[in-house]
């Protein structure tokens, strides 16, 4: 139970780490930790544990709160940046349609000059 209530607040600490850089918009940090959280996870999954100590200890950590926070933030943010991509795809349509407007006709090239 002990190296249970070990792995579950290293995750604790992993996820909050997780919550600060996305907080921060740290993405170049993200995988990493995300990888050391998998980890800490399988690590978890091999462990021999009672359900209900799980329960109990993950509620006292409250992890599910956490994971829920989570989980927001990176939809909150998943969502600023597809609206974003979305925006720059605009301005460049638009600029692309706005330039088609300037660029001289090959029927007008002479071949004297």
């Amino acid at each position: 139970m002990d190296n249970l209530r070990e792995n579950l607040l290293n995750f604790k600490k992993i996820t909050e780490s997780l919550i600060n850089e996305i907080k921060e918009e740290n993405y170049n940090s993200l995988e990493d930790i995300f990888n050391k959280r998998e980890i800490v996870i399988n690590t978890i999954k091999k462990i021999d544990y009672n359900l209900e100590d799980f329960k109990n200890i993950s509620s006292e950590l409250k992890l599910l709160e956490m994971e829920r926070e989570l989980n927001i933030l990176i939809n909150e943010k998943r969502q600023f940046i597809v609206e974003e991509i979305n925006k720059l795809k605009t301005y460049k349509r638009a600029n692309n349609n706005y330039q088609k407007n300037f660029k001289p006709d090959s029927i007008f090239f002479s071949k004297k000059i």
